[in-house]
């Protein structure tokens, strides 16, 4: 049955355009992202118009691709081509349906933004990975929101991971990570990324002790993780400073096993890393810039 029900959601979305497949696999340096944008006048037009809108708190216009690449990043300018490339081939939705979809591009650009911020403290390898799977993270919130009237992506305003997870388990059987991880394959994106996607939500329900995953591998899961619910915060919750965000907070459930998580290997930095007042600028200028 939930087989069913994957395929009939990854079959409702139009298939990808060209530069999704080449965004997934690459496009990490200003040129080849410039170039590759530029060939297109479309998506030019489409990137240039949402960077100049009430969604950035921008002092001045950008005006070309490579603009918006010097003052924003690669990261968030990848962010803005995937959203063009699948807004431009998008289902028609509702008024209500495309405020969601809104919402849900505002979290990736910050989910993949701050991963890059986190992972560059870090000195994590294959950043570029991460913070590609940061961004496609949001493919299950997509296909959800996208499908019929969005009646299996409950987005309230205040609305948790957690919650939003359990009710979609329970309404369907598969949480937003599978059904992302589903399109992924569906779509013949690398089979790296459609894993990273469903492995994202290992420290939701995962024990640090029961992980199968160890190593390199699990602290890019737990960069994602984290950079999703940090996104999550800012996009549904209304977070707007950092030190608000408690990295430890066993009370929030989705927090809960996260709390080991950081501090293994690596990662153990992250909670004295979040109180450093240099990394907290930079992450707030990020989130003033992006919401």
């Amino acid at each position: 049955k939930e087989q069913q029900t994957l395929k009939r959601l990854v079959e409702t979305m139009p298939p990808p355009h060209p530069i999704q497949l080449r965004l997934a696999g690459g496009l990490d340096t200003p040129e080849e992202l410039k170039d590759t944008v530029a060939s297109d006048a479309g998506l030019t037009a489409s990137v240039l118009k949402t960077v100049n809108s009430a969604a950035f708190s921008l002092s001045a216009p950008i005006t070309s691709v490579q603009h918006a690449i010097t003052y924003l990043g690669v990261t968030v300018v990848k962010g803005l081509v995937m959203q063009a490339a699948m807004s431009e081939r998008a289902v028609k939705v509702s008024p209500a349906q495309q405020v969601r979809l809104d919402k849900i591009w505002k979290a990736a650009r910050c989910s993949s933004a701050i991963a890059q911020l986190i992972g560059q403290e870090l000195a994590v390898p294959s950043l570029s990975v991460v913070t590609t799977n940061a961004l496609l993270s949001s493919l299950g919130d997509i296909t959800l929101v996208s499908f019929n009237d969005g009646e299996l992506l409950p987005l309230t305003e205040g609305s948790t991971l957690f919650e939003r997870v359990e009710a979609q388990q329970t309404a369907i059987g598969v949480n937003t990570f599978v059904v992302g991880s589903a399109l992924a394959q569906h779509w013949g994106l690398p089979a790296s990324l459609a894993s990273g996607i469903e492995t994202a939500s290992l420290p939701l329900g995962v024990p640090l002790a029961e992980s199968p995953i160890q190593g390199d591998a699990l602290d890019q899961i737990v960069i994602i993780y984290l950079a999703g619910l940090i996104s999550d915060a800012i996009a549904h919750e209304g977070l707007t400073d950092i030190a608000d965000f408690k990295l430890e907070d066993r009370s929030r459930i989705e927090r809960f096993y996260l709390a080991d998580y950081v501090r293994r290997g690596r990662l153990a930095r992250l909670p004295s890393l979040f109180e450093e007042p240099g990394f907290k600028r930079k992450v707030n200028r990020t989130i003033l810039t992006l919401s």
